[in-house]
């Protein structure tokens, strides 16, 4: 699982850097509090703006793996949703490797550094606007009955639950598993 990975990193020494994003107030503290605790990681937020982006970078020496996706920073989108990564190789010198680098490192030195003060101030937000949502889907007098998914949502819907329910069909995706305690949300090294 990638919390096993992580925590072979740690044993090994290995150092790496996160950016989470507030993006809609998504992260989950305790992904954060999860984050902090590895010693060989440094992890930041981007507080601001609209930054929505999965990335995951492994230094190999001469070559860099990649790794672009939809993977949110959710226990579900680790542990049971059907999420679609990418990989790729390139050369620790190659403009792919080095653009992308550039934009994390760029990125990286305008977040906020993550540490048990920020995760406070972030809960007591995250806590409110979860309370805010519930209050409004609890007194919502709306008629839901009329609401219908347009047809692209209707394709989507269908091919979905031809996938959930067919045993013959068979994926080459990128798989994220991780144990869903709680302990872990997402990683960009």
């Amino acid at each position: 699982t990638l919390i096993n990975t992580l925590l072979d990193l740690e044993r090994r020494g290995v150092q790496g850097q996160i950016i989470v994003s507030q993006y809609l107030n998504f992260t989950q503290p305790g992904a954060l509090e999860t984050l902090i605790k590895f010693k060989n990681i440094q992890t930041r937020i981007m507080t601001h703006g609209s930054f929505h982006s999965k990335g995951y970078i492994f230094d190999r020496g001469t070559y860099y793996n990649i790794i672009i996706g939809s993977s949110n920073l959710t226990a579900n989108a680790l542990c049971s949703n059907i999420e679609l990564n990418i990989k790729t190789s390139a050369s620790n010198k190659s403009t792919l490797a080095l653009d992308v680098i550039q934009e994390f490192d760029n990125k990286f030195s305008k977040a906020t550094v993550v540490d048990s003060a920020y995760i406070e101030d972030y809960k007591k937000l995250y806590d409110a606007i979860r309370h805010t949502e519930i209050k409004v889907a609890n007194s919502s007098q709306k008629n839901t009955s009329d609401i219908r998914p347009n047809s692209m949502q209707t394709e989507a819907l269908e091919n979905l639950k031809n996938l959930r329910f067919s045993s013959s069909v068979s994926f080459n995706l990128l798989s994220l598993n991780v144990d869903c305690s709680g302990r872990f949300d997402s990683i960009v090294l």
